[in-house]
This record gives structure tokens, C-alpha cells and sequence, in this order.
């Protein structure tokens, strides 16, 4: 499960106990402010959604999720409202979409990392044929 600072503190603990954790091996770190308790989610949808709350997975990550292909995808993939400001991270590729439409399609999924933000495979079909020439 994926945790933020200000979630472990409202769960009672303190940053002497976090940094204790991190020691220990019992939390890890994925970025600044955000943990987790499994090593293996250190890139997963479930952390890049609670670090960017308005985005929604999409493009090849949102195939990926919906078993429409078999390549992993290099980058996750995000959507975020038009008005966001621009994502600095290596392992992200953002596109903006208008606020009338960004929230259409959604659907929370889980991948045993804690629930994300993808859009439906309905949503997902209907921007592969939108998009086509990009793909």
C-alpha cells in the first residue's frame, strides 16, 4: 500500500518513527513524501495517481491495465485537467484534456499497489480511435 507523509501522521505516527521504519525496512521510500510498505511498488499507477490526484491513467498504460497488449509500457501515461501544471518526472508522459471530458470514463483500478484512476476500456477504445495516427 502506498502512503503519504500526511497519512502516516494522521495514522498516529511520527517522523522519528518513519525515519525508524525506513531503517528497519519496514516502509520505503518511492519519492519525496510518499511510501510504501512493499519494495516492489516503486513504480506502479497506484503511487504516480496519489502523487498527481487529478490525473487518470491513459494511453498505453490504460491498454496495458485492460490486457489489450502485451508490451509494457516505458512511461506511464497520464491525463491531467488543461489548467496543471506541467509533470517534471522522467518516467511520465502527460497529456492535458479539457475539464468537460477529463472525468468521463473513469474507473478505479487496483492492482494490489492501492486503487489509481484509468479510464474504462470503453474511454480507453474510443482514444485509440481518436488518436489513431498516434499509435
Amino acid at each position: 500500500m502506498i502512503y503519504s507523509t500526511k497519512e502516516l501522521i494522521r495514522n498516529g505516527e511520527t517522523e522519528y518513527t518513519i525515519r525508524i521504519k525506513l531503517g528497519s525496512g519496514k516502509l520505503h521510500k518511492l519519492g519525496r513524501g510518499y511510501y510504501s510498505d512493499d519494495p516492489d511498488e516503486l513504480s506502479s499507477e497506484a503511487y504516480y495517481c496519489k502523487k498527481y490526484p487529478d490525473g487518470v491513467i491513459t494511453g498505453y498504460s490504460a491498454f496495458y491495465f485492460h490486457d489489450l497488449t502485451d508490451g509494457v509500457p516505458d512511461y506511464y501515461y497520464l491525463a491531467t485537467p488543461r489548467n496543471s501544471l506541467l509533470i517534471r518526472d522522467p518516467f511520465v508522459r502527460q497529456s492535458y484534456q479539457s475539464l468537460d471530458t477529463i472525468n468521463l470514463g473513469v474507473e478505479i483500478g487496483d492492482n494490489g499497489a492501492g486503487p489509481f484512476r484509468v479510464y474504462g476500456l470503453e474511454r480507453t477504445l474510443i482514444e485509440l480511435f481518436r488518436l489513431r495516427t498516434k499509435y
